[in-house]
């Protein structure tokens, strides 16, 4: 009877497992429990609160410690009975000095119940996720490494439109339209009852920001502009490129004086010009 009655103690007094039970087979556990770091031991802040112990005692303890023995049982349904005992040790400091050394101490529990918690957090949030089978996650790898090339042609061939776009864009001098003749109306809209923003005198210039059908947006002063039909204007972009590229051959421009030009011809007289001093 005296066997039997210590033995039970002795029962008692052993450090209680904690268990819960997971809808997830056992792969995915272990994969949850590793990116939770439940396979690596950590030190504790301090003892209190997390063993079960005298109060008065604790200040002789030191450099507290603990790791997780983890067990993983298979049950039905794809189910897994997760089994945890946090084993927590610490330097004990005699005040005698005949007793020092470390010790291992009884969890109350309180490490086990967070893990189990933080793996139900986790599980809710990632369990679906988790992939551990290897060809399902070589198949997904390479469907990601597909996406990712996929990505890269297409940003190349953008980079490769807006190189060309900059380099159109430096090259164009811009179109200009001039009217052939005196009294054609610049209009507020692109329709034959907008009002008259003004009429032109023969060989004036415009600069052309917009088509729209039939219709022309040019540049007026003030930064306004106006509207005239396309066919009433004449083009003068070919014009102006080829005395761009042939003009200024051979010369170097080193100061350039805008102002009202004083001649008489009509296509400048009282208009903005540029004179161009050149050797």
């Amino acid at each position: 009877m005296l066997l039997i009655l210590v033995s039970c103690a002795a029962a008692q007094d052993a450090p209680k497992t904690q268990e819960r039970d997971f809808s997830y087979p056992s792969a995915v556990i272990e994969t949850a429990l590793r990116q939770l770091g439940a396979y690596t031991g950590s030190r504790l802040p301090s003892l209190d609160g997390f063993i079960k112990t005298e109060r008065a005692q604790l200040p002789h303890y030191q450099r507290p410690y603990y790791e997780y023995k983890i067990e993983l049982a298979p049950a039905p349904s794809d189910h897994t009975l997760v089994k945890l005992k946090a084993n927590v040790s610490a330097w004990y400091e005699d005040p005698d000095g005949h007793q020092s050394g470390y010790q291992t101490l009884e969890s109350n529990g309180r490490l086990e119940n967070d893990l189990l918690d933080r793996l139900a957090d986790y599980l809710a949030n990632n369990g679906s996720k988790i992939i551990t089978d290897s060809q399902e996650l070589a198949r997904r790898l390479e469907g990601v490494r597909r996406q990712r090339a996929e990505g890269e042609r297409h940003v190349a061939e953008l980079e490769k439109q807006m190189q060309g776009l900059a380099a159109k864009t430096q090259s164009d001098p811009g179109e200009y339209v001039s009217a052939p003749k005196a009294s054609i109306a610049i209009l507020s809209g692109p329709q034959e009852r907008a009002s008259v923003l003004l009429r032109t005198q023969a060989e004036d210039e415009f600069e052309v920001l917009e088509h729209r059908g039939p219709w022309l947006r040019v540049r007026l002063q003030d930064s306004q502009s106006g509207w005239v039909k396309s066919a009433l204007m004449k083009s003068n972009r070919a014009a102006a490129q080829a005395s761009g590229s042939t003009n200024l051959r051979g010369f170097t421009i080193i100061r350039e004086v805008p102002s009202t030009f004083s001649g008489d011809w009509p296509r400048l007289k009282g208009k903005q010009a540029d004179r161009r001093v050149q050797p």
